[in-house]
């Protein structure tokens, strides 16, 4: 069952907005519904106040952004739903819920002004003590402790895919959810959102003993000049560290259609082979493949003596992964292949590795990559 919403007056105004389940207590500011504290069952403070309920960016005809936050809109509550108006006519509402500790935001924006449209919309914005650590769900995942590195700003949707797709979901960022913990005692916010919605998954240091955590949502599904998403936002304690939170993650999508049942995984997967990656053109002072000469591990069959070597030393199966050099490290856009030399001196080596019950593995272009200029595919690869 929804928790119900507690409301406590004072003489003229509302003293406390909170949300109470399973033990835990949220509470909203009754100025502008930001929130304000998250205290878990164990009666550990989890959050620290935000100043903002939510923030968002509309788009005029031209593409010129119009950022706007909770503080410039009007804020009222009725029955539990929380609405902001802007005297432009725009007016934001915040569905909040509460269940077995759950914590869930379910927004909308509607009466955009004509000519405009709504590119995205961040809230509720959740804020954390700088002295936890974060788990941001970059490629396999980094744990952050030093928010300083990180100069944040607002971005617009070609700003995060071009200039900033570290932190776009989906693509680097694997996960649409982030979390803190210290000693233990962790605050989880997500999004549940079986479509995938693009999102920024980002942080931004506020000052030196705040950190306001980000998932800045994409709003390309208006409706009638409206944006109504049909999933919500999450935010929960919850006991341990980086490894608990993604166990939080993998059993929500382990319900989705898609995940319900673990895809097959071929055999070489579970023998958990050592990569053996080298450039078979190039010798480190290459830019550009036309200056790239084979080296001595072309023929591609040269390599095996090497194979041999570490798979003795390893005791393991060996996944040569083959690389040429470009400018400080190798590399393996799409031009590499076909392979060079052709097909059937690649093929020698295949079976020579085969042979030995080692792999071939192939670099291929994945699902994060930029379309600016410096085309930059990044990294996938399967065995063979």
């Amino acid at each position: 069952m929804l928790a119900a919403v507690t409301f406590a007056f004072a003489a003229t105004c509302v003293a406390a907005i909170e949300f109470k389940s399973a033990g835990a207590t949220l509470r909203l500011s009754e100025k502008n519904g930001a929130v304000e504290s998250l205290v878990a069952p164990d009666g550990a403070e989890r959050a620290v106040p935000a100043a903002e309920a939510f923030s968002l960016q509309l788009l005029d005809g031209k593409g010129e952004p119009t950022l706007l936050k909770s503080t410039g809109f009007s804020f009222s509550r009725d029955s539990g739903r929380l609405t902001w108006r802007h005297s432009n006519g725009l007016h934001v509402e915040m569905d909040v819920s509460a269940e077995g500790g759950e914590f869930r935001f379910r927004p909308s924006v509607e009466g955009i002004p004509a000519g405009m449209l709504l590119e995205w919309f961040d809230g509720p914005q959740v804020c954390i003590a700088s002295d936890r650590t974060m788990y941001w769900p970059y490629w396999d995942g980094v744990e952050m402790n030093d928010y300083k590195r990180h100069a944040y700003r607002p971005a617009g949707y070609r700003e995060r895919f071009n200039g900033g797709g570290d932190s776009l979901y989906p693509g680097f960022c694997q996960m649409q959810f982030l979390a803190a913990y210290k000693d233990g005692m962790g605050v989880y916010f997500s999004a549940v959102d079986p479509r995938h919605t693009p999102k920024g998954v980002v942080w931004e240091l506020v000052d030196d003993k705040t950190v306001r955590l980000s998932l800045q949502t994409f709003c390309g599904d208006l409706t009638d000049g409206a944006w109504r998403p049909a999933f919500r936002y999450s935010l929960r304690a919850y006991r341990g560290g980086w490894m608990e939170a993604c166990e939080i993650y993998r059993d929500w999508v382990r319900t989705l259609p898609e995940f319900a049942r673990q895809p097959a995984r071929p055999k070489w997967m579970y023998d958990s082979p050592v990569n053996l990656i080298y450039p078979v053109r190039g010798e480190g002072k290459d830019n550009l493949p036309r200056n790239m000469k084979p080296n001595r591990y072309f023929p591609y069959v040269n390599a095996m003596s090497a194979v041999e070597k570490y798979g003795k030393l390893l005791d393991s199966k060996i996944m040569a992964l083959l690389m040429h050099w470009e400018g400080t490290a190798p590399w393996a856009p799409p031009y590499v292949w076909p392979p060079y030399g052709g097909e059937e001196e690649l093929a020698k080596f295949r079976d020579a590795l085969h042979a030995r019950g080692d792999l071939l593995g192939v670099y291929c272009s994945g699902t994060a990559w930029t379309p600016s200029g410096r085309n930059t595919p990044r990294s996938c690869w399967r065995g063979g």
